[in-house]
Formats: C-alpha cells, structure tokens, sequence
C-alpha cells in the first residue's frame, strides 16, 4: 500500500508515492517478533517475562552487592542478569534501553529494586 506525499521544491509541488503504510506495518511485526522470543521463567509460582537476553536463566539465588552502599540482597540469576544489564546500559549510555529495565526491575522485584538501584 502506498500513500501520496507531496513535495515541494522551487515552483513545482509534486505528489509521489510513499510506501508509508508497509513501513509502519514491518515495524509491528518486528515488534510482535521480539515479544515472541522473550523467554518466561516461573519462579515462586510466578511468571516473569524477560525483558532481555541473560547469560543464566535459571533460579538459583545469589547475593548482590549495591556497589556504592555496600547494602546486600538476595535475588535469582536471571535477575541478576537484568540488573547486569541495567548497569551495562548506563556504562554505555543506552539511557532508553536502561529505562526499559529500570521500570521491569522495579515491577519485579521492588525492595531489591530499592536495595541495588535507588
């Protein structure tokens, strides 16, 4: 599907076609695509929805370290790769990624969230 756009230059206005349509439309289905491959992990009788890759997706519990207040916590692996995640994206600025991360961790795991990340 193709929508008219018009374009001026100079003394002329023309209208050409833009496929503007099937670009919004290959973006909702990559997006649909990502949401597909996001891997769910159940751990105390609850879902969790990754919102990114991790290296261990498992639920062991570990303990992590808030490196500025030395306060500790205890949460799963796959968690843990969240919150690795998060301090990799403000290391290398991806403020938009981090964000995205920030709001999941803070759902997911509020004190540990208040512990680790406030």
């Amino acid at each position: 599907m193709f929508n008219f756009v018009r374009i001026s230059g100079g003394f002329k206005n023309k209208f050409v076609q833009a496929p503007i349509l099937k670009l919004t439309s290959d973006k909702l289905k990559r997006q649909a695509s990502r949401k597909d491959n996001m891997k769910t992990i159940e751990f105390e009788n609850k879902k969790y929805t990754l919102p990114c890759d991790v290296v261990y997706d498992d639920c062991e519990l570990v303990e992590v370290v808030n490196p500025y207040s030395g306060q500790k916590c205890i949460l799963p692996r796959f968690a843990r790769g969240v919150y690795v995640a998060i301090k990799n994206a403000e290391v290398d600025g991806k403020h938009k990624k981090m964000r995205k991360l920030l709001d999941w961790f803070s759902k997911n795991f509020t004190d540990e969230y208040y512990t680790l990340l406030d």
